[in-house]
């Protein structure tokens, strides 16, 4: 592998010129693959080189997926991020992260939308030098019994599919390094999470969008071990969520509270470091900011967002 990817720097040296060939590589550090150009042979001693690729079923076939990366020759790739939106093999896309896996991936992005339930693949959970992992669409997560993803710092999850009510928290557990969760579940289109435990002491930053058009609370429960939080952004209700250790290190907080029956689980230990304050107002949520700011005695900048309930504020 060495003297392959060496072969193909020392001929782009050739043809190009060090300075422009040193010009070019850091340029394509990153790569959207639009195959009649990049696969020509051409540009291969070039996109062969690249640390990072990002993989589009709308530009690209499955023969290509395979074909990119059996002659990616870069000693690491740090990022695979593949997106797909037709019917495929379960076996084509268990192969490709099996491909990614074994080049010591660190970065993997999936998002697939297609008829069928693609299985996140077990492999992938044994895998040592993934640093974020982040996958949406119709890919169910059933983490095995046993395994440890050591290296895991970002963790994303939107509207995906939950084999078992304990799907988030056995992943999370296996995830002890991690500093940054976000969980996106559509309650009108995806399985429901109805109660979760989650325990992450070094988590800083949480995002959870839990998105329904139900008029009434949704059912389910969140218990959140987090005592370095810092950051909290939140979609729902509050009064699913319990957070069982005093957060002394939470600064930053953005909410956007769509059914407010009771204050929940607001109490004044929660956030008696909070600087920064985002809060989407609207009729029914109007009490909650108030006792907010009655237990926020060190807030600095609040942020008021009277737009339409359902818009990207993120």
């Amino acid at each position: 592998m060495l003297s392959r990817t060496r072969n193909a720097q020392n001929y782009l040296r050739t043809k190009t010129g060090s300075a422009i060939y040193r010009t070019l590589l850091s340029a394509t550090s990153f790569l959207s693959f639009q195959p009649k150009r990049l696969l020509s042979s051409r540009w291969k001693p070039l996109w062969t080189l690249v640390p990072k690729l990002d993989l589009d079923h709308n530009s690209i076939s499955s023969h290509i997926v395979y074909s990119v990366l059996a002659q990616h020759a870069a000693p690491i790739l740090r990022n695979f991020t593949h997106s797909w939106n037709s019917p495929c093999d379960t076996s084509h896309f268990d192969e490709w992260i099996d491909i990614a896996i074994a080049r010591n991936v660190q970065h993997l992005d999936l998002y697939i939308v297609c008829g069928q339930l693609f299985e996140f693949p077990h492999t992938a959970f044994h895998c040592k030098t993934l640093v974020a992992l982040e996958f949406s669409g119709r890919i169910e997560l059933d983490p095995p019994p046993s395994f440890q993803l050591p290296s895991i710092k970002i963790l994303g999850l939107y509207e995906i599919y939950y084999k078992s009510d304990n799907s988030l928290s056995s992943l999370c557990s296996g995830c002890p390094n991690l500093e940054d969760l976000a969980v996106v579940n559509d309650f009108v289109i995806g399985p429901v999470i109805v109660n979760s435990k989650i325990s992450l002491p070094f988590l800083k930053r949480l995002r959870i969008d839990f998105l329904s058009f139900q008029p009434e609370p949704l059912d389910y429960r969140l218990e959140i071990y987090a005592p370095v939080l810092e950051c909290f952004q939140f979609f729902g209700s509050l009064s699913n969520v319990v957070f069982l250790e005093k957060l002394a290190h939470l600064n930053e907080a953005h909410f956007n509270v769509y059914v407010c029956i009771g204050l929940g689980y607001i109490y004044p230990s929660m956030f008696q470091n909070l600087v920064r304050l985002n809060f989407k107002v609207t009729q029914s949520n109007w009490h909650v900011l108030q006792s907010l700011l009655v237990v926020a005695p060190n807030l600095e900048v609040l942020v008021l967002d009277k737009t339409t309930l359902w818009s990207n504020w993120w």
